[in-house]
């Protein structure tokens, strides 16, 4: 059996790169309507990263949202922020520990047992079905 050339070893490295691609998603904050109904404010803030964060309440097509660096939290992976219906801070989470809007550890917020490297972080619901 002869060696596959070097065009067929290229065109099968692209198509692998392509595929592996294709097989990814990226998903990004719709920016809401200034309309918007009040469940679609509850993820207007995210906490992430290092210390970091994006506020999409006042983000239109024109407008980019806020930057945010009072948070306190660290996670390298997975975050979860819960805001209200008007789209202000409730508390956010790395999976271990719990910061208030406030950015302090809230009462029995430490230790939660989660993983912050986990690609899945906490899951925040607001309750409504």
């Amino acid at each position: 059996m002869a060696a596959p050339s070097l065009v067929t070893s290229w065109l099968l490295t692209l198509l692998l790169l392509l595929l592996s691609g294709a097989a990814t998603t990226a998903l990004a904050q719709a920016t809401p309507p200034p309309e918007c109904s009040e469940d679609e404010k509850f993820i207007n803030q995210w906490y992430f990263g290092y210390r970091a964060g994006l506020d999409f309440n006042e983000a239109r097509d024109t407008i980019p949202p806020k930057v945010l660096t009072d948070g306190r939290m660290v996670a390298p992976a997975g975050s979860g922020v819960m805001s209200d219906g008007n789209g202000s801070l409730l508390f956010y989470s790395n999976g271990d520990t719990v910061w208030s809007r406030d950015h302090n550890i809230m009462l029995n917020g430490t230790g939660m047992g989660g993983n912050r490297l986990a690609t899945d972080g906490p899951w925040l619901s607001s309750g409504r079905a």
